[in-house]
């Protein structure tokens, strides 16, 4: 049974930003972000290429969903921002939850929901704006309070398709094609959130297309693939492996 999600609000919890915007009478760090002051906010810079803001959780969660209150100014300015969760201090490497955040959504002090859909397991949360996403016209990121959704049920292990100790899973049902490689193959049919190389397996032996996977224990992050061992399109990165279901 699964456990009611809880908000966590994250106060204190350590942050930090690309850049800062600041002035001889106003300074607008990282940490108003999460301080528990919906009338306080952090402010990247107005000239910041590519803006972000990070938190560090200090440990493995299981993430539904990450909520952002705006600034009561500028709302425009959060067109196109992408919330981010996973295992990784780089924050763009991590699982994406929900969309980039639209025009209307982007309104002074508004309160904007990114789903994790399915939940992701993360020690870090991040928000970036890329400036060249369509309808970016200013990118600065101005946030009143980050909190998050905590479903610790969601992504226990033991609920997962496919225990562990299986092993026919582990010794025939799939095998390694490419250690220390990705797959650069395009559509993937779903990027899910694993804590194990079994359980992301497990995925992709339920789903009836997938046939291979690529795996990566560092950012938690499993993508199942359509194509059979001699489609498979490889792009080195050592945090990654690709791997091939065997029937």
């Amino acid at each position: 049974m699964k456990t009611k999600a809880k908000e966590n609000r994250v106060i204190g919890k350590p942050t930090s930003q690309s850049t800062t915007y600041h002035s001889a009478t106003y300074y607008f760090p990282s940490w108003k972000a999460n301080d528990g002051n919906e009338y306080s906010f952090s402010h990247t810079a107005n000239d910041d290429p590519h803006p972000w803001w990070k938190l560090d959780l200090g440990g493995e969660h299981c993430l539904g969903q990450i909520t952002v209150r705006l600034r009561n100014c500028c709302g425009y300015r959060f067109i196109g921002a992408t919330a981010r969760a996973g295992l990784s201090s780089n924050c763009t490497v991590n699982q994406r939850c929900g969309e980039p955040a639209t025009s209307s959504q982007s309104q002074s002090g508004a309160t904007i929901p990114f789903l994790c859909d399915p939940p992701v397991i993360a020690r870090w949360i991040s928000l970036d704006v890329d400036p060249s996403w369509p309808g970016v016209t200013e990118a600065v990121l101005q946030l009143a309070e980050v909190s998050v959704m905590v479903h610790e049920r969601d992504c226990d292990p033991t609920t997962t398709p496919v225990p562990d100790t299986s092993p026919k899973l582990r010794s025939a049902s799939f095998a390694a094609l490419h250690k220390g490689y990705k797959m650069v193959n395009p559509g993937p049919l779903s990027s899910d959130s694993a804590r194990r190389l079994t359980q992301c397996a497990g995925y992709c032996m339920k789903h009836s297309r997938c046939f291979s996977f690529d795996f990566s224990r560092v950012h938690g992050q499993c993508h199942l693939y359509s194509v059979n061992a001699s489609d498979v399109q490889p792009v080195a990165d050592a945090e990654f492996s690709i791997y091939e279901i065997q029937h």
